[in-house]
């Protein structure tokens, strides 16, 4: 695997391109949800400062849920640490993600 700075080949790979407009929420001190609020597309991406760590990101959401030129995506959280709402800000419409920290059989999802 090859190693950029502090980051994996495959991370940089699996995150959004530079030119997307988004935004990073930390949930807890390594794991971070990452929002394209353009597109509505989620990411949880986890760093380690520990060599043999687990980093990754993963996406939640690969679905393009509108093609605009501006944002208008919005991620507000849910009582449990692990649930949030996806807000379309133009149209009301919500859909409900989950991130975790277990294998991805099911434990990630979004939902309208």
């Amino acid at each position: 695997m090859e190693v950029v700075g502090s980051l994996t080949q495959p991370l940089l790979q699996s995150l959004p391109s530079p030119t997307v407009i988004g935004y990073i929420l930390q949930k807890n001190f390594w794991t971070y949800i990452l929002l394209d609020s353009f597109t509505g597309k989620i990411w949880q991406t986890q760093f380690t400062v520990d060599e043999n760590g687990s980093r990754f990101s993963i996406p939640i959401n690969e679905t393009i849920l509108s093609y605009t030129e501006y944002s208008k995506f919005e991620v507000k959280p849910m009582v449990s640490m692990f649930q949030f709402y996806l807000i379309n800000k133009d149209t009301g419409e919500m859909w409900q993600f989950q991130w975790s920290t277990n294998s991805d059989d099911g434990y990630r999802w979004i939902k309208k």
